[in-house]
């Protein structure tokens, strides 16, 4: 299994084979931190390899860090990756497409924030962003 797709967004959903991912970003600029993030999500579309079971469970977990390596939340499922029969032929076709969502987290400090995704325990793939402190204005 391959990591095609893993972003931060605004909103993540995934249903009937289709993902939508609103609001990518690579940065977020707030007013003070601690800072209340009220939603994020991540979108996570993962290849399935020759090698993977096309009827296979997946036990999925991803892990939300802050800069200073500290987990500010985990997540953690199963998902069958059953695919048609057509597909089953030729699997490099199959695909999971998945949505984390996260609310009410707090974002501690500036810096680069990350996120990890497992797959059956093993790491598949991460990606970062960063969060700075918006600078006030003067006159």
């Amino acid at each position: 299994m391959r990591v095609e797709i893993f972003t931060p967004c605004d909103y993540a959903s995934s249903s009937s084979g289709k993902m939508t991912l609103a609001g990518i970003f690579d940065g977020l600029e707030v007013p003070a931190f601690p800072h209340e993030l009220l939603n994020i999500s991540f979108g996570l579309k993962m290849r399935l390899e020759p090698e993977d079971d096309p009827q296979g469970l997946y036990n999925l977990e991803l892990l939300f860090d802050a800069p200073n390596g500290s987990v500010l939340a985990r997540l953690q499922g199963a998902v069958h990756a059953i695919t048609s029969p057509q597909r089953r032929e030729s699997i490099k076709q199959g695909a999971l497409l998945i949505s984390f969502n996260i609310q009410g987290v707090s974002l501690p400090s500036a810096g680069q924030y990350g996120a990890r995704v497992f797959v059956n325990n093993r790491p598949l793939g991460e990606t970062i962003f960063y969060v700075y402190q918006r600078l006030s204005k003067t006159s």
